[in-house]
């Protein structure tokens, strides 16, 4: 990846055109300069085409760093065509070099046109990041992401209970979001528990619900009026004026002689309990002794035991049409209870009537059900309040619905109110950070195009298209080019032709090598200048497709020499060249022009008709000498070949290039090394070039190995360590 922040390619889809299949080949992660290997008709100059003319490939795509794309020059056979079809060509405007003064403006005014982008790009790049998805705002957009997934769990968490309440929103997160977002701004509803809040939207937000009878009153006037009945303490007895009264009450069995009097009728004379002859005015005094008082006191007691009865039926079976009816608000427990409590108090206190009536002349006091009475009616008032609420409900449900719904999001909001309050102020920071960016991005983004207007201004005073015509010639004649030259059309201002040294046009009798040639210095004249009196200091992405194609050896080193030229200055990333790419087939230029760094390496094949390209982290097109070194560099010696593979190394870079003789390496050894080595060398002198030469020696590997020591010990001893390391990749 580039160093810094720098406007450039950064990827390049070609998809769905010429040989290229619907889902398409991806150049990605490209550098300064970038190589692409193919042969003929493989598919290169479609990529060329893609980034001519993007608007004729809609399926392909070319990524821009800092989003800005770069201005695209390509040079290729379209371009040949294109531009020498005509008599006449575009001229190209460069900058003259008469007025210093203002050349050294223009430089100022680039300069800061350079300051002003590289800040709007780190602006830019603070703001989106490197490749458009980071920065602030992708801050911002996690935040949020985070922050709707805190908001969803509130909902998962409450949503079997409150599912009307989050009708509308229930289904996504980012709505979900938004309103509880909204409700933090307006929702000014009282704060319930969750669990009050539950109860209340199971009955209203219930489709069935309807008005509920409210339960009648029980009235236990009756029961309790029959406690306090004077006459239930009283000893009821006879009329004590009677002479047999005395003895009644000193014996105090006044009610064992009124059960006995009932049965004197029936015995005439005789005494019913001692079977005595009972004396004739016996029965007189006893029914004068209970006299009519005593009746009537005998009487009440019966009258009060028979209403005492008759309500608590009543009562009792009030209480069961209660608990039939099963109420939703009355406890029907707790009335149970407390109907099994008021029951047994009844069935007491009517045993104690039933022996009052029969012993008269003892008092009783019947247990209170007052406090049990007291307890029903608490649980059916509590029951008809809540009724009376339910009904209102129904009555106003629309309202106490919208409501209800409120209460339920400012709950939402109560739980939240932490994680709320944390992520608004985050998103304000991060807000007004953004905001600062923007306001940045505007303001330097005014002055860029106030400078952009200077620069233009003063590129149209000093430009012209004289100097392309001058430097031209002079690169055509140098090369024994002398039977054409480029010059200035007389009736078409601005623009070129190629003419004869009489003066006439060469019309199309250029061969294909003169043609190639003009046509490339036309092209690289292009990317130092314009077609327009402004915009020769643009950024520029340089696009070659095999630009050496038709040209000689000499024609062909000056091309090579030229276009590595352009990689320094990418390299650089000083001047308008930002970028190259470079498509070739041919195996030398490419050679020529590659250096491994700051590139990256394509080749791409057509395979049953179709494209494809394959990305190498290193340079993939290589010379026999590097394969030599590869060999050695393998973890996995090949102990057949290894020997000769040294040998020719050896042989290659020492006797070959280097020139040295072998006698002063082998000096520099002593005892089995100096022996290896002279073996080493005495292969060199024996003229071996033949892999079949290695049989002559039995080696294993442990005896390989011990050669490739010495084999390094040699460049080492000799100073040539560096280029050792340099080609088994080995650091410092």
């Amino acid at each position: 990846m580039f160093g810094g922040c720098r406007r450039v390619l950064d990827e390049l889809l070609i998809a769905n055109t010429a040989t290229y299949s619907p889902d398409g080949q991806n150049l990605h992660d490209l550098k300064q300069v970038n190589f692409v290997y193919g042969s003929n008709g493989s598919g290169k100059t479609t990529l060329s085409r893609a980034l001519a003319d993007p608007g004729g490939h809609p399926r392909c795509s070319a990524t821009w760093r800092d989003g800005d794309a770069l201005e695209c020059l390509v040079y290729n056979s379209d371009f040949t065509r294109e531009n020498f079809a005509e008599a006449t060509v575009p001229g190209i405007f460069t900058l003259g070099r008469d007025n210093v003064e203002t050349r050294e403006q223009i430089a100022r005014i680039k300069e800061d046109i350079d300051t002003l982008e590289t800040a709007i790009r780190g602006l830019k790049r603070t703001r989106e990041g490197e490749d458009g998805t980071g920065g602030k705002r992708c801050d911002l957009k996690e935040l949020r992401r985070a922050f709707e997934e805190t908001c969803w769990g509130y909902k998962v968490a409450h949503d079997e209970h409150f599912a009307d309440a989050f009708e509308g929103v229930r289904s996504n997160k980012v709505r979900f979001c938004d309103r509880l977002l909204a409700e933090h701004g307006t929702n000014r509803e009282t704060v319930y528990p969750f669990d009050a809040l539950k109860k209340r939207a199971a009955r209203v937000f219930d489709e069935s619900v309807e008005t509920i009878p409210v339960l009648p009153m029980i009235m236990f006037d009756d029961l309790i009026g029959s406690e306090s009945e004077p006459v239930l303490a009283m000893a009821v007895v006879g009329r004590e004026g009677i002479d047999i009264g005395g003895l009644i009450s000193r014996l105090g069995n006044s009610d064992w002689v009124k059960r006995g009097l009932a049965y004197m009728p029936d015995t005439h004379s005789e005494c019913p309990f001692c079977q005595q002859t009972v004396p004739p005015d016996l029965v007189s005094e006893l029914n004068a002794y209970f006299d009519e008082t005593y009746m009537s006191q005998i009487a009440e007691i019966d009258r009060i035991r028979a209403v005492y009865r008759t309500a608590g039926a009543a009562i009792a079976a009030r209480l069961d049409e209660l608990l039939e009816q099963n109420s939703p608000y009355l406890d029907n427990d707790s009335l149970r209870a407390e109907a099994d409590r008021l029951s047994d108090r009844q069935e007491l206190n009517a045993r104690q009537l039933d022996r009052k009536l029969k012993e008269a002349s003892s008092p009783v006091a019947l247990q209170s059900i007052a406090p049990v009475a007291e307890a029903i009616q608490a649980l059916i008032d509590d029951a008809n309040r809540r009724t009376r609420e339910h009904n209102q409900t129904v009555e106003n449900l629309d309202a106490e619905r919208t409501r209800l719904k409120a209460e339920i999001w400012k709950a939402l909001l109560h739980d939240g109110a932490a994680a709320i309050d944390l992520y608004l102020e985050q998103k304000r920071n991060l807000d007004a950070a953004v905001s600062g960016i923007d306001a940045g991005l505007a303001s330097k983004g005014q002055a860029l195009r106030a400078k952009e207007r200077d620069l233009a201004e003063l590129e149209s005073q000093v430009t012209s298209v004289e100097p392309t015509v001058t430097k031209i010639n002079d690169t055509l004649a140098s090369f024994g080019f002398t039977n054409f030259r480029l010059a200035t059309a007389p009736d078409k201002a601005g623009f070129y032709r190629c003419v004869r040294d009489n003066g006439t046009d060469v019309g199309r009798t250029l061969s294909e090598g003169e043609k190639g040639f003009v046509t490339f210095l036309y092209f690289f004249s292009r990317i130092k200048g314009s077609l327009s009196q402004t915009g020769m200091n643009e950024d520029r992405l340089v696009v070659l497709d095999d630009p050496v194609s038709s040209f000689d050896s000499d024609v062909l080193f000056v091309v090579s020499a030229m276009i590595r030229s352009l990689i320094d200055e990418a390299c650089r990333g000083h001047d308008q060249v930002k970028q190259v790419l470079i498509l070739t087939h041919n195996i030398y230029f490419h050679k020529e022009v590659s250096l491994d760094h700051k590139q990256t390496f394509w080749i791409v094949r057509k395979t049953r008709g179709i494209s494809e390209i394959t990305g190498f982290e290193r340079n993939p097109i290589r010379s026999s000498y590097e394969l030599l070194w590869e060999e050695v560099r393998t973890p996995s010696l090949n102990i057949v070949t290894i020997q000769n593979t040294l040998r020719r190394i050896l042989e290659n870079y020492f006797t070959i290039f280097g020139g040295v003789d072998r006698d002063d390496i082998v000096k520099h050894f002593e005892g089995d090394e100096k022996l290896i080595c002279a073996s080493l060398f005495s292969w060199i002198n024996a003229g071996s070039h033949s892999i079949m030469d290695d049989l002559s020696v039995a080696t294993d590997e442990g005896t390989a190995r011990r050669y490739l020591e010495v084999f390094e010990k040699i460049f080492v001893k000799t100073d040539h360590a560096a280029h050792y390391r340099m080609m088994t990749e080995r650091p410092e």
